[in-house]
């Protein structure tokens, strides 16, 4: 995507510099809007300082406008607005060669302009990032060539492409600069990079030179996921810990960790100005778009206290959830448990939308250590979590689903009130090994999915994909394990053993809006078992992520995919978007972690990673690595946060060279190679979604299908209800590349793929008459 810092304003369209004197008051600078000019009615984007133009013809006018005889490069030029006073304004045009059906559209739900048809097949989108930048996507439709797409200047000049690909514009007030392209192909099957560069002819026109252009079924797209703004929030003088994110609805950005210094950044008017003790949690609210601390409050008592979970309501309560030793947490009179009965209890505690008030808090444990790891509360302010115990006195609560302690450690899931006073129920989870429960959500029908991991041979299940423990020759030490509770787990609806030969875990889980569960977990085992059109279908090196889709019952597996390089690779939070389609985010040490083009490879020890896979893991949609030249991790299932088309993820890195992007509340890194809380959004693919699960559908439900069969030599393929007409059939490998093509006049016949390695594939057969049918094969 090109980065044009857009964040400007124009006034007449001229291509020089003029003062004037205006009354003229903006809007707020939030969304597109239009204004009336002599020309009819125009889109526009207002900002501080700043307008952008979208005139017909392709003609984007930009201008800054400053304080009379002032230097841009001098922050105290720039005023906010021009209201009666003295300033100057600087114009100039970025104008695309159009075609005679070039048509403007504005998409409100989705804060978009379009230029439909700049070339017959070729659109431009613009939209505004939650930094404030303005970015531009050109996509070309099948058939379409990307040297067709020209750009002139007026007001401005094209001086050069330096030697990193940036294309480096003159202004009367100085230089621009737009990030080298970075394109994608997307096809049916996958999105691959393609080599594109910018190019400059004699005449200062710009174009785009691409290796490929797109055919059937394929579009390009340019850079599916960007960094849009990072910022730290952390002190100079300790450790500091970032474990959870989360959004409200208007974007602002909260988050939750765990410091060891009374120097935290903590603002006035909170709840607890004071560090209390060893280790304090922390909770804070951030500007959208991260360049602000809008508060900062501590949360804790004179011993250690960790926040691990994070959520908020619709009122913007927010509800965080942790763990203590502290027997003088700040507890709540009519809490639901208001004394610390065990050397560590876990906590669960609400906090107002402007962080001043404790609208509760509570102890939740036994006599023994107890901790919470997840934490999620529902549209009444009913607040689920889970986590791991050793108290045979864990407080359960009558006609739970399992009443009893059962040894060397269970997992326990519970419920407090809206109001923090009680605890509506509580059921131990566990056999007679360990049982740790590491992430839970609810169903949109309040059904509770829990996930964890589990050495227990007892471990109790019901419906099971997978019925019994498999540690294989004893390599293994435990399972993940996914269940399935009623609304108040009284109940076990579904329960299942999820695991190879070598150790498992389930770390991370979310429901979608069909009840439908996505896990996410880690494994050593070899012989976990993928699904038909997993994106990896075999095990890579020293731990690997997997990723499954239940079906709403939990007894069905819609997908499952390793997800690794050869290294060491795990997960900690899943997030699923209204497509259906995972993202993931966890560590990794593997340098060949599978990243898409022009995102950021490894850099270091542990690389935090963000990988977004299609609807039925065939595909990584995007997938990049972030980190410095230290370990760099996330910590928690609330790591990540989704809203809208933004990923912001809360990471703890070591790194003093970490990458930045945006302003940033706090852009250095201020103890060394100590522990320190790093922030980051994202902006996802918003251009267009993965057409790959639909364009096969589309296939496949439109004629004969395209069946593929084996048997313990060979391969076979036939198309029911064939018509007589001869075929051409092909192989590619998921990386779109053509391995094999031959031809037939028959409806059925041998597959010759012997020679292929094994894996994953796709088959084509194109009839004479134009119909195309497509279906995927793995090969063993």
């Amino acid at each position: 995507m090109k980065h044009l810092l857009l964040v400007l304003l124009a006034s007449m369209w001229l291509s020089c510099s003029i003062a004037f004197t205006s009354d003229y008051h903006l809007p707020a600078p939030s969304r597109f809007t239009t204004i009336d000019t002599e020309e009819g009615s125009l889109p526009v984007l207002l900002l501080p300082g700043k307008q952008v133009r979208f005139l017909p013809n392709g003609i984007v006018s930009i201008a800054e406008y400053r304080q009379t005889g002032r230097d841009m490069e001098d922050p105290s030029s720039l005023i906010q607005e021009p209201i009666s006073a003295q300033y100057e304004a600087m114009v100039w045009n970025w104008e695309w060669e159009t075609s005679e059906i070039t048509t403007i559209t504005y998409k409100d739900q989705l804060n978009e302009l379009w230029y439909h048809n700049i070339q017959p097949g070729i659109h431009v989108k613009y939209f505004l990032t939650e930094s404030g930048a303005l970015k531009y996507d050109v996509i070309l439709e099948p058939g379409t060539q990307a040297k067709d797409v020209g750009v002139h200047l007026t007001g401005a000049s094209f001086q050069k492409i330096d030697r990193h690909g940036r294309l480096i514009i003159s202004t009367p007030w100085g230089k621009s600069r737009d990030e080298a392209p970075v394109s994608f192909m997307e096809s049916m099957t996958e999105r691959s990079m393609i080599r594109s560069s910018y190019s400059l002819t004699n005449s200062n026109r710009l174009s785009f030179e691409v290796e490929a252009t797109p055919t059937t079924g394929e579009k390009l797209i340019i850079d599916p996921i960007t960094m849009s703004w990072s910022s730290f929030l952390h002190s100079a003088s300790s450790d500091d810990y970032m474990i959870a994110v989360v959004r409200d609805g208007a974007g602002f950005v909260y988050v939750a960790g765990y410091t060891e210094t009374p120097s935290f950044p903590v603002t006035s008017g909170v709840y607890q100005g004071s560090f209390a003790g060893q280790i304090d949690a922390y909770v804070a609210k951030m500007s959208p778009d991260g360049d602000n601390l809008l508060w900062s409050t501590y949360l804790g008592g004179s011993n250690w206290d960790l926040a691990h979970a994070l959520d908020i309501d619709s009122d913007g309560n927010l509800y965080v959830g942790g763990y203590t030793a502290s027997s003088d947490f700040p507890i709540t009179q009519t809490a639901a448990q208001t004394i610390m009965r065990g050397y560590s209890d876990g906590f669960v505690a609400c906090l107002s939308p402007d962080g001043s008030t404790l609208q509760y808090a509570t102890y939740l444990g036994g006599t023994d250590r107890d901790y919470l790891y997840d934490l999620v509360s529902d549209s009444t302010g009913n607040v689920i979590v889970c986590g791991y115990t050793f108290s045979y006195n864990f407080p359960i609560t009558s006609g739970a689903y399992d009443g009893s302690y059962n040894g060397f450690g269970d997992g326990y899931v519970a419920c407090i009130s809206p109001d923090g006073n009680q605890i509506l129920f509580s059921s131990y989870i566990g056999g007679t090994g360990f049982d740790i429960c590491q992430a839970v959500d609810w169903a949109p029908d309040g059904t509770i999915g829990v996930v964890g991991n589990t050495n227990s041979t007892d471990l109790p299940v019901h419906q099971p994909l997978q019925n019994s423990l498999n540690l294989g020759n004893g390599n293994g030490t435990d399972d993940g394990f996914f269940l399935k509770l009623n609304h108040n787990a009284s109940q076990l609806l579904t329960g299942t053993f999820i695991g190879g030969s070598g150790s498992d875990g389930v770390y991370a889980i979310q429901s979608n809006t069909a009840g439908e569960w996505f896990l996410a977990g880690n494994t050593f085992s070899a012989n976990l078992v993928p699904t038909y059109s997993a994106y990896q279908t075999s095990y890579q090196g020293a731990g690997d992520v997997f990723i499954m889709r239940l079906d709403a019952t939990g007894t069905s597996a819609i997908y499952s995919t390793y997800l690794g390089g050869t290294d060491v690779d795990y997960v900690k939070s899943i997030v699923v978007d209204e497509d259906d389609e995972a993202y993931v985010v966890g560590a990794t040490r593997s340098t060949d972690w599978p990243v898409t083009g022009g995102l950021f490879g490894p850099s270091g020890q542990y690389d935090t990673y963000l990988t977004h896979v299609n609807a039925d893991a065939s595909v990584i949609n995007s997938s990049t690595l972030m980190g410095g030249s230290y370990n760099d991790y996330p910590r928690s299932p609330s790591s990540v946060s989704l809203h809208g088309s933004t990923i912001t993820i809360a990471v703890t890195t070591h790194s003093p060279n970490i990458q930045s992007a945006g302003n940033g509340y706090q852009k250095a890194k201020l103890n060394g190679l100590a522990d320190a809380p790093w922030l980051v959004a994202f902006e996802g693919d918003i251009i267009l979604p993965s057409t790959s699960n639909t364009y096969l559908k589309e296939l496949k439900e439109s004629g004969p299908v395209l069946l593929l069969t084996s048997s313990t030599e060979a391969w076979s393929w036939s198309l029911d209800n064939p018509e007589a007409l001869s075929l051409s059939l092909s192989i590619w490998d998921l990386n779109g590349r053509e391995l094999l093509r031959f031809s037939s006049n028959r409806e059925e016949g041998p597959l010759p793929i012997p020679h292929l390695p094994s894996g994953c594939y796709i088959v084509k057969a194109l009839r004479e008459d134009g119909q195309q049918f497509v279906n995927q094969l793995i090969k063993l």
